[in-house]
């Protein structure tokens, strides 16, 4: 009877060890399911937030090409009107350029 009895009670620790051992394998594979889905979850938010940050950079340089071409489109029109109002006499270049200083 002892003999028999050892042997269910090492027969009932060997299951009992395995089952744990399969819970353990269980939790394990529920654990790297719920990583997945959290880097799945955090590399389309990232990649959303690379896709705002390219945007961004794009709209802010062509904003600032924008707006030296104004820069540049203003000088060129004070320059024209500046000098066609020296050549009709209606202003010296001491007034234009005076104008101009005081514009920057």
């Amino acid at each position: 009877y002892r003999l028999l009895y050892e042997k269910s009670e090492g027969e009932a620790k060997r299951i009992a060890s395995m089952s744990l051992d399969l819970g353990g394998g269980l939790h394990l594979i529920q654990s790297i399911v719920a990583q997945n889905r959290m880097v799945n979850r955090y590399s389309a938010n990232l990649e959303d937030f690379i896709g705002l940050l390219r945007l961004t950079h794009l709209r802010q340089t062509f904003l600032c090409l924008v707006g030296k071409l104004l820069s540049n489109v203003e000088d060129l029109l004070l320059l024209a009107v500046g000098f066609a109002s020296i050549l009709d006499g209606q202003s010296t270049l001491g007034q234009y350029t005076t104008f101009r200083s005081h514009l920057n």
